[in-house]
């Protein structure tokens, strides 16, 4: 993940960059969508040097999968993912095989980013699972109009 902006030096690569990034597969239902253009509009603005320390820190790429240290944790567990996010999505079936009892929602049409795309959808499921009437497991959000 660190190469992936080892070319960026200017504002002009950054949106160049950004504009492929958000054409990858991992996105595929932000295509053409306005919150696609606020997302990229809102990265343009980060320091370039940040965003690489930034991804330094917080890549996925980096950190150990936790799935096996916090299986033993008496606590409740959940996970939020798009129907669409094939990665995350199959992560979560792994966890799940090793965390039963861990809570998944899949966010019906949205890819990676659900937060951006599906904002209310994301609130309803927090909501859901804050209050404990979250009781099933590998559940959807059901589809309505997020605007």
């Amino acid at each position: 993940d660190q190469a992936l902006l080892d070319d960026i030096r200017t504002e002009k690569d950054l949106a160049a960059f950004l504009e492929g990034w958000y054409r990858l597969p991992l996105f595929t239902t932000l295509a053409g969508t306005p919150q696609l253009q606020q997302i990229i509009r809102e990265k343009q603005e980060n320091n370039i040097e940040e965003l690489r320390y930034a991804l330094k820190i917080l890549s996925v790429g980096n950190h150990p999968f936790f799935a096996e240290r916090i299986a033993g944790l008496n606590v409740p567990l959940f996970y939020f993912c798009g129907e669409k996010d094939e990665t995350y999505a199959g992560t979560a079936k792994t966890i799940k095989r090793r965390i039963p009892s861990m809570k998944v929602t899949i966010i019906p049409d949205a890819s990676h980013d659900i937060h951006s795309q599906c904002p209310e959808k994301i609130v309803e499921a927090l909501k859901r699972a804050l209050s404990g009437s979250d009781a099933t497991t590998l559940s959807s959000v059901k589809k309505g109009n997020d605007s």
